[in-house]
C-alpha cells in the first residue's frame, strides 16, 4: 500500500513536466520583423502564414516596430510566409523548422513598387441658380 502512494505521488509531481514538453515539440512560434528598403520598420504590413502540411492559414499585421508573431499549434514545422503592404512590392519566403527548434525567425526586407492607377474623371452638374427650388418628386434638398 505504501508503495502504490508513492509511486502515485511521483506520477503526480511528474505528470506537468511531461505535458509541458509536449507542447513545446508541437507548437511553433513564428516571428520576425518587416523592414522596408531603408531598413526602417514597416507598420501595418499583412503577413500570412501557411502550414504546408497542415494548409492553415494565419494572417498578423505588423505593429509600429514592424515586428509579428504567429503561433501554430500542431502546425508541421514548414510554412509560406507572404508579405503584403500599401506602397511596397509583395515578398515570398518559406520557413522551416531545423530539428527542435520552436521558433522560426522570418526577418522580411520589402522592396519599393510604382503602381500606375487608372485616370479618374470626375464631372459635376452645372451650379445652381440662386432661389432655383429642386423639382417635384426629386431627393434634392436646399441646405443653407
Amino acid at each position: 500500500m505504501r508503495m502504490v502512494r508513492t509511486l502515485m505521488l511521483i506520477a503526480v509531481v511528474a505528470l506537468p513536466s511531461v505535458l509541458r514538453a509536449q507542447v513545446g515539440s508541437t507548437t511553433d512560434i513564428l516571428i520576425g520583423r518587416v523592414t522596408g528598403p531603408e531598413g526602417t520598420p514597416v507598420a501595418g504590413a499583412r503577413v500570412e502564414a501557411t502550414s504546408a502540411e497542415t494548409e492553415i492559414t494565419r494572417i498578423k499585421v505588423t505593429g509600429a516596430d514592424g515586428r509579428y508573431t504567429i503561433i501554430f499549434p500542431d502546425g508541421g514545422g514548414n510554412y509560406r510566409l507572404r508579405v503584403v503592404s500599401i506602397g511596397f512590392a509583395p515578398s515570398q519566403l518559406v520557413l522551416a523548422r531545423q530539428s527542435d527548434e520552436d521558433r522560426l525567425v522570418g526577418d522580411v526586407r520589402l522592396g519599393r513598387t510604382a503602381t500606375v492607377l487608372q485616370s479618374v474623371q470626375v464631372t459635376a452638374a452645372p451650379a445652381r441658380q440662386p432661389n432655383q427650388r429642386p423639382k417635384a418628386g426629386s431627393t434634392e434638398r436646399i441646405l443653407p
